[in-house]
């Protein structure tokens, strides 16, 4: 269980980036939010990712 602080550190910073989105200025160009959205969810698809990989290293060793 070496990746839950992991994981946890995840859903916090999603949570944090959610909330960042949600308050971000309404007037702001909606490809910006968009690209910025897109990226925000690439990150952290990735992290899930390497959190999943790490975590069948642990079951596997």
């Amino acid at each position: 269980m070496h990746w839950l602080p992991a994981f946890f550190a995840v859903l916090v910073s999603g949570f944090v980036l959610a909330v960042g989105w949600w308050i971000a200025p309404q007037d702001a160009p909606r490809s910006a939010r968009v690209t910025a959205f897109v990226l925000v969810a690439v990150a952290c698809l990735v992290a899930v990712l390497v959190i999943l990989v790490q975590g069948l290293r642990g079951f596997a060793a």
